[in-house]
């Protein structure tokens, strides 16, 4: 499988089955932050969980930032919890190893901001899958990632309109900034009603069936 076949299936399928990484790698969790990381083709994978709850995930995207010096703000919310996880990985990850990072919505955000930490932790980050992500910093946090782990970050919408498309990635509004640009895809939700309803271009199998064949 390709890196971005491999995040697919673990940031939108397997990360909402955490269970799975108790048979197949490790499972971390801190408060409400489940992280799963396993080994594929040489490369450590770590997968933070999202939420499929978009109530939860808009009452999320308005938390006061939180200033970190060398990455910038940071959204408090998505930034809770991370420096535990960070080391609790460092902990169990395997010397010289080279890690992707990835996740889908929430986790998204989080695997953005933890990929940096692991970074300047010395762990070898060597990209970021990311799916539906939500705005996890300032342009600080983009300018920082643009020069030290390459990533893409995908948004879920119709080519022709892209108004109708996924709303998350867009959220928060600045001076909260995307962790790259964005990579448009466009696999429409089956039901045709919901094509105009952009929360239903969201959903993590959306962004796993238009994925796991790259």
């Amino acid at each position: 499988m390709s890196v971005i076949s491999t995040c697919a299936k673990m940031a939108c399928i397997d990360a909402y089955n955490p269970s799975i990484y108790e048979k197949i790698g490790t499972l971390y969790q801190t408060g409400d932050v489940v992280c799963g990381s396993s080994i594929e083709d040489n490369i450590v994978y770590i997968a933070i969980q999202g939420t499929e709850n978009k109530a939860e995930v808009f009452s999320d995207l308005y938390i006061e930032p939180t200033y970190d010096p060398v990455l910038g703000y940071l959204h408090s919310g998505f930034l809770a919890g991370l420096d535990e996880i960070a080391s609790k990985i460092l902990q169990n990850i395997p010397l010289n190893s080279q890690v992707v990072c990835t996740g889908h919505s929430l986790g998204a955000a989080r695997a953005a901001i933890l990929s940096a930490k692991l970074k300047l932790s010395g762990v070898d980050v060597i990209k970021n899958v990311l799916f539906a992500c939500p705005n996890p910093g300032y342009h600080q946090l983009y300018f920082w990632l643009s020069m030290n782990i390459s990533g893409i970050s995908f948004r879920n919408t119709p080519f022709d309109l892209p108004i109708l498309g996924d709303p998350i990635p867009f959220l928060p509004a600045p001076p909260y900034h995307p962790p790259y640009w964005h990579t448009n895809i466009c696999l429409p939700p089956k039901t045709f009603l919901k094509k105009f309803f952009q929360s239903c271009w969201h959903s993590a199998d959306l962004y796993y069936a238009a994925c796991s064949s790259m």
